[in-house]
């Protein structure tokens, strides 16, 4: 599963694309080690491709799955691939296409910065360091013709950027 959200009581929920960038449906992972499927849709890239939708969490009440629109890259050349979570529970954003990670407020859909790649398909992005506030960020070189290779001879490279924020704590799976 990728872009897993969890929950306080550790039950996990994550969705995922399959091997031909369909979506694949979110599936919830109970704390006994159980799980819920076909709930549908992503913890990621919304169904036609134009922006990033969250589970929302874990209702604490229900158990399900609470689905909120996040963040809209309609009207973009550049598409949302791999994310990760800092300590202040703002979202980076692996941009396809874009040359950036970007940083959001997931609350409010703000965009409140970026990191610069010298490569054009970023594909993900992790805290790492012995403090964590090291963005480790992935690429791709993909299709890329010779004349685009020449422009960014690094494409397909792990990048990192001190970015001053560490990323979220991580937290065991209680099952």
């Amino acid at each position: 599963m990728s872009h897993p959200s969890r929950g306080i009581d550790g039950r996990h929920a994550g969705g995922g694309i399959d091997g031909d960038g369909d979506i694949d449906g979110i599936e919830g992972i109970e704390g006994s080690g159980g799980g819920r499927d076909g709930i549908g849709g992503s913890g990621g890239i919304d169904g036609d491709g134009g922006g990033l939708e969250g589970s929302g969490g874990i209702n604490g009440e229900s158990g399900g799955l609470e689905r909120r629109s996040v963040i809209s890259y309609e009207g973009r050349e550049a598409l949302p691939d791999g994310m990760t979570i800092d300590a202040q529970g703002m979202l980076w954003v692996a941009e396809w296409d874009g040359w950036r990670v970007s940083r959001w407020n997931p609350h409010t859909g703000e965009p409140l910065g970026y990191v610069e790649v010298p490569a054009q398909q970023v594909t993900s992005c992790a805290f790492g360091g012995p403090d964590g506030d090291v963005l480790l960020i992935t690429t791709a070189r993909e299709g890329l013709t010779e004349q685009e290779l020449a422009r960014q001879p690094h494409a397909g490279g792990v990048f990192r950027a001190r970015v001053g924020i560490a990323g979220d704590s991580a937290h065991r799976f209680a099952g």
